[in-house]
């Protein structure tokens, strides 16, 4: 699917996306968590008001360890510059271990800290605010001069299904690790929210997402956007 070559989005696994969407300047996504954190948000639970999340939690599989390495095998050659990954706290050193044997250099993790966000959906214990990102950069490229923030906090917005990430975390990750005019690619897009995000901040979006209907939503929420974003263009004086 693609609109005005700004943006392409594929009905199908990362696998077999990759040679379809080929290299981006930057690869950005929030792929499935570990089956720890996967089980404890597999019941059902009433949705809070207008702040909910879902109704249902997880609907799709768990990753695995060697999911990890799969992934970052398949997607670090095909990556120009910064690789940024959202993950469970229990995958942090696999995605470490995987950046680094592809010839990375790999950043601390950082915390994204969504306040209200219930994790922890079964059982007694405290409810984690927080998904981890980890970030790796070719060792050749030259870093950047400045320093990028350490962490992001922010307020739980109503998702398109369990397991999404707010549009506001993902518009500050592709606001700080891309430049204007750059492809960013999710090769596990979801309901869509990173192509939404990298196009609302002047980027080429490309992604694939093998669940139908959580392709039909990432693929109606762009569209939605750049139908709008197209009529505000043309509205204007002069245009």
């Amino acid at each position: 699917m693609a609109l005005d070559g700004t943006w392409r989005l594929l009905n199908t696994d990362h696998r077999s996306a990759a040679n379809a969407l080929g290299a981006a300047d930057v690869v950005m996504s929030d792929p499935p968590f570990s089956a720890r954190v996967s089980r404890g948000a597999r019941v059902r639970r009433r949705v809070d008001g207008a702040t909910g999340t879902s109704t249902t939690g997880l609907t799709y599989d768990a990753w695995t360890a060697d999911d990890v390495h799969e992934f970052v095998n398949v997607w670090s050659p095909l990556c120009r510059r910064w690789f940024v990954v959202l993950c469970s706290h229990d995958f942090v050193p696999e995605y470490e271990r995987a950046f680094r044997a592809q010839g990375r250099y790999v950043f601390a993790p950082l915390p994204a800290v969504i306040r209200g966000a219930n994790v922890r959906l079964a059982g007694d214990g405290p409810s984690s605010w927080t998904t981890w990102i980890v970030v790796a950069r070719p060792r050749a490229m030259q870093p950047r001069s400045g320093t990028l923030p350490g962490a992001y906090v922010g307020a739980r917005e109503r998702l398109a299904f369990g397991g999404a990430k707010p549009l506001w975390l993902m518009q500050a990750l592709v606001h700080n690790y891309s430049r204007p005019g750059d492809v960013v690619c999710d090769p596990c897009a979801g309901s869509g929210t990173t192509l939404l995000a990298a196009l609302t901040q002047g980027r080429l979006a490309t992604g694939a997402e093998p669940d139908n209907t959580r392709y039909a939503i990432a693929r109606d929420r762009v569209t939605a956007w750049r139908s709008s974003a197209i009529h505000l263009d043309t509205a204007r004086p002069g245009a």
